[in-house]
C-alpha cells in the first residue's frame, strides 16, 4: 500500500510539472478538473468500501445468502 501511495504521489508531481509548462491557466484548469474528479470518485469509493464491509460481516455471521443482495445493492 505504501509503495502504491508513493508511486501515485510521484506520478502526480510529474504530471503537475508537465502541466505547469503550459502556464497558469492550464495549471488552474488542471486543479479544477482534479477537484471535480475527486468529488466524483469519493461516493463511488465509499460504496465499494461499504459493500466490502457488509459482505465481510455477512460471511462472519454465517449469512452468506445475503452476499448477493449486498452486492446488488452496492452496484
Amino acid at each position: 500500500m505504501a509503495v502504491q501511495m508513493l508511486t501515485m504521489a510521484v506520478a502526480e508531481m510529474v504530471l503537475l510539472g508537465l502541466v505547469n509548462r503550459h502556464g497558469a491557466n492550464a495549471t488552474a484548469a488542471y486543479g479544477a478538473i482534479n477537484q471535480v474528479m475527486h468529488w466524483v470518485q469519493l461516493p463511488v469509493m465509499s460504496l465499494g468500501i461499504t459493500t466490502s464491509i457488509l459482505t465481510a460481516h455477512a460471511i462472519r455471521a454465517g449469512r452468506a445468502d445475503r452476499i448477493g443482495k449486498i452486492l446488488h445493492t452496492g452496484l
